[in-house]
C-alpha cells in the first residue's frame, strides 16, 4: 500500500489455491477421523474453548486479540459475542 507502507497486499496464485483446497479437504477430513471417539457434546465442549482461546487478548500486547476465525489479527475490537455481559469467567 502506497500510504502505509507496512501493509503488504498479497495474493494466491492459480497452484496455490489449488494446494490450499486440497489441504482444506485433508485437514477436515483428519480431524473427522480423530473425533470420531469423542461424544458430541465433549466436541462442541472443545471447539467452544478453543474459541475463547483464539479471542483471549495476546499477553504483552495492548489491546491486540488473537485471530479470528479468518486467520486476521483484531486490533481490541470486541467480538460481540460476550459484549456487555459477564460470563462468570475471569
Amino acid at each position: 500500500d502506497r500510504s502505509d507502507r507496512r501493509i503488504y497486499r498479497v495474493s494466491l496464485t492459480r497452484d496455490g489455491a489449488r494446494l490450499l483446497k486440497n489441504l482444506s479437504m485433508l485437514t477436515r477430513e483428519l480431524h473427522r477421523r480423530q473425533f470420531t471417539t469423542i461424544n458430541r457434546r465433549h466436541v462442541t465442549t472443545l471447539a467452544r474453548l478453543l474459541g475463547d482461546v483464539n479471542e483471549a487478548p495476546i499477553p504483552g500486547r495492548r489491546g491486540e486479540r488473537n485471530g479470528g476465525r479468518d486467520g486476521s489479527r483484531d486490533a481490541g475490537r470486541d467480538s460481540g459475542r460476550d459484549a456487555g455481559r459477564d460470563t462468570g469467567r475471569d
